[in-house]
């Protein structure tokens, strides 16, 4: 049987990812490095 997609769920969306909160923990641990967050304070002294 077809698995049932959540609601809200659209066919566009899966090409981005089936869990957006998984995609969001993954760039948040990205994010969370050390060298992005030196990098980022570096592109904030630029702005």
């Amino acid at each position: 049987m077809p698995r049932i997609s959540a609601p809200g769920q659209c066919s566009h969306t899966r090409s981005i990812g089936q869990h957006p909160y998984q995609l969001m923990l993954l760039m948040y641990n990205i994010l969370r490095h050390p060298f992005f967050y030196i990098l980022i304070h570096i592109i904030e002294a630029l702005l």
